[in-house]
């Protein structure tokens, strides 16, 4: 869940500095920024873990 919230960083400073510069007068560009900040923080949460399949398992396997 760390590497999740990790993620989701980036793409909701993204949503929060969007909104803050457009003043939307509805609910729209707030929901569809955050269900694409979620989008993007579950695919790098599932994609990068495969580019670096080193870990704290693998550590632990050596001793």
């Amino acid at each position: 869940m760390a590497s999740f919230t990790h993620f989701l960083d980036i793409p909701m400073l993204v949503v929060i500095i969007s909104l803050a510069v457009l003043r939307p007068d509805n609910w729209t560009q707030f929901l569809v920024g955050s269900v694409l900040a979620l989008a993007i923080a579950t695919a790098l949460n599932i994609w990068i873990p495969k580019l670096y399949p080193w870990g704290s398992d693998d550590i632990s396997k050596n001793d």
